[in-house]
């Protein structure tokens, strides 16, 4: 199936970690319509190791840690010999721009930060402590931008359980690598999306929304179940935990 028609803006939102169970209507009820109403699954997969800089990695690059390697906070050097294709860089090309708000950085981490989000090729807002906080300093940018790819990550709720450790979540167990992965918009259809849906999946379905190709070397694929032939210009929405 061909790219939806028509679609100019895509907000990608990162719940950092957050468990599937907790998708409920007592706990989020405004993610758990969302879900309802959008495609989603709550048996999505996140990468091996399952920390937040090697997902987010892979948000960033489509291919796995064992590729790009980043395997934890202490490692955020990409593996050497290996030529990675980034999101920003691919939606650029194609004449999509892509601007990220993320938590405010410490003060001596401020210009490293913006000078890593310009590598990546897009804009970095860093501002704000939690989820609301975040999402409140990118409402102004996104009732002003009417086409492009808008970044939101939301580090308040962190998985874990799985491991030696209540708060561990570097594990094999379900606890720590079983995420949820929502898509909502104007042309998304309500039903499922396959178990095992990953991060990887979503950077490959972020550029084919334009209808620019996914890079050959990426190893997600497009979320085209999520979407019907055809239909009016949307904003869609793809929400997932790292």
């Amino acid at each position: 199936m061909p790219a939806p028609r028509g679609i100019d803006r895509v907000i990608v939102v990162v719940l950092d970690g957050l468990r599937p169970e907790l998708m409920t209507p007592s706990a989020m009820p405004c993610l758990h319509g969302v879900a309802l109403t959008g495609c989603h699954t709550a048996r999505g997969t996140t990468v091996q190791p399952s920390v937040t800089a090697a997902a987010l990695a892979s948000l960033f690059t489509g291919v796995p840690p064992s590729v790009h390697g980043i395997l934890g906070e202490r490692s955020l050097r990409p593996r050497l010999g290996h030529r990675l294709t980034l999101l920003p860089r691919t939606l650029a090309r194609g004449g999509v721009a892509m601007v990220g708000h993320m938590r405010a950085l410490p003060w001596g981490m401020r210009t490293v930060g913006t000078l890593l989000s310009a590598q990546l090729g897009m804009r970095a807002v860093f501002a704000g402590d939690h989820a609301e906080e975040i999402l409140e300093r990118a409402v102004p940018s996104l009732a002003l931008r009417r086409r492009g790819v808008t970044y939101l990550h939301w580090p308040d709720a962190d998985h874990g359980g799985g491991g030696a450790r209540a708060d561990d979540h570097e594990s094999t167990h379900p606890h720590d690598v079983t995420i949820p992965v929502v898509m909502a918009g104007g042309q998304v259809r309500a039903g499922q999306l396959w178990p095992g849906t990953s991060p990887l999946d979503v950077c490959a379905t972020v550029p084919w929304l334009f209808g620019l190709t996914p890079p050959a070397s990426w190893q997600g694929r497009p979320l085209r179940e999520a979407f019907a032939a055809a239909g009016p210009p949307a904003v869609t929405a793809l929400s997932e935990a790292a």
